[in-house]
């Protein structure tokens, strides 16, 4: 049965319906719908925003250019169409939400300053503490006020694995700084990246070692369970950061596999998934393409979320994202196929919540990049049956004509963007 769906623009929002057509024998015939959410910019138009987390309530958080001043960003709390600006940032971003509305971000000026962590609550913003060094940095936070990061020890020589408690106001605890259990696989840097509700905790670590393929230090995936590392070990290739970890204690990030990119010489890099100790490549939207696959968060269902992108730029820290993918079950997609035809293209992906609502960014215009909300209609799964018939990479290329993301990270840990 051929089915159809008006096509509705609000001022803020968009409504994207998948046109379905009768599905091939063998397939999973099933409409995927979302209604996207255009966030809108602390500017103008012609600013840039884009998101790095969303909660369980549907509040999300980002960053947004203002009169295009890409080295001052503001934070922004987005709650039900109402933008709250955080304040400025410099180089700086929010990092997570919890459920409890504690927002976690940090300011970085530039050059001859150092990354600073705070907890916005309530319009009061409050600064973590160190380890008895300059630098700290915020990168999850659970729904019991517990926050993983990294912060640097006295004389700011080394970055190491942290946890902060943050409480409610009116909680009759205090906010404190534990250093978690040190790093036992060779070398002296950690970091921690995600923390469940349980108190499970990611990051990477390094091995003390260098790659002599590409020159760059090898860093593991690791978790802390009772305060104690594990290495989570590599897909194949001697790299791996994780990035997000559920209830269920499933842990996803990314890894450098043992497969070369004939291009370029340098190892593929995918996503993965880690259960029961277990880690499992999530596979590619496209085995007829080399792309690489950047996981960056996990819900309770265990819904993997994250960035495509299509070429390095300065390996392995640098990339140009064109998209973002979806995995459950075994299966992975191109979210971009599972929308209709342009304006909308997506730029990155950066989180899900329980609910399936997954936040990012999306070039409106060619030139526009925006910070977008996708939330699935009830009732709808996703499938690559139910993919948007246009040509995979049509999309890619339409939206490389425009301006594009640029993720990097940080020898500190930290992830940033920029617009090229």
């Amino acid at each position: 049965m051929n089915s159809s769906r008006l096509v509705s623009r609000f001022k803020t929002a968009l409504l994207l319906a998948i046109i379905l057509g009768l599905a091939p024998p063998g397939s999973l015939r099933a409409q995927v719908e979302y209604t996207v959410t255009d966030l809108g910019t602390l500017g103008g138009p012609a600013d840039i925003s884009t998101v790095t987390a969303v909660n369980d309530f549907g509040q999300v958080v980002g960053y947004s250019t203002v009169n295009n001043d890409f080295s001052n960003v503001h934070g922004f709390l987005w709650d039900n169409g109402v933008m709250t600006d955080l304040g400025p940032l410099g180089f700086g971003r929010p990092t997570g939400i919890n459920d409890l509305h504690q927002v976690i971000l940090y300011k970085d000026f530039g050059v001859g300053t150092f990354a600073q962590a705070f907890v916005w609550q309530r319009g009061t913003i409050t600064p973590l503490p160190t380890l008895g060094g300059t630098f700290s940095y915020a990168a999850g936070i659970n729904n019991r006020g517990q926050i993983a990061g990294s912060a640097s020890p006295a004389g700011d020589a080394t970055s190491q694995a942290t946890v902060w408690f943050f409480p409610l106001p009116a909680s009759r605890f205090k906010l404190s700084v534990t250093a978690l259990g040190p790093n036992t696989i060779g070398g002296t840097d950690s970091e921690a990246n995600g923390i469940s509700d349980n108190g499970h905790i990611v990051g990477s670590a390094d091995l003390g070692a260098i790659d002599p393929v590409t020159g760059f230090s090898i860093s593991h995936a690791v978790s802390w369970v009772n305060d104690q590392m594990m290495d989570l070990g590599t897909l194949g290739g001697p790299i791996s950061y994780a990035f997000g970890v559920n209830n269920s204690n499933q842990i996803t990030g990314w890894s450098e596999t043992a497969t070369l990119d004939p291009a370029s010489g340098l190892p593929v890099v995918h996503s993965f998934i880690v259960q029961n100790g277990v880690m499992t490549d999530l596979g590619t939207t496209n085995p007829h393409q080399v792309l690489t696959f950047l996981a960056n968060g996990i819900n309770r269902q265990g819904q993997v979320v994250g960035d495509i992108a299509l070429q390095y730029l300065n390996y392995p820290f640098t990339y140009t994202l064109s998209g973002g993918f979806l995995w459950q079950n075994g299966t992975m997609i191109d979210l971009d196929l599972h929308i209709p035809n342009p304006p909308a293209y997506l730029s990155s992906i950066q989180g899900i919540n329980s609910r399936g609502q997954i936040v990012g960014a999306a070039n409106i215009t060619p030139e526009q990049i925006h910070a977008v909300l996708l939330t699935p209609l009830p009732g709808t799964a996703v499938s690559p049956a139910t993919a948007n018939p246009r040509p995979q990479g049509m999309h890619r290329a339409a939206a490389a004509n425009g301006r594009q993301l640029i993720r990097s990270r940080t020898p500190e840990g930290r992830t940033v963007f920029v617009v090229k």
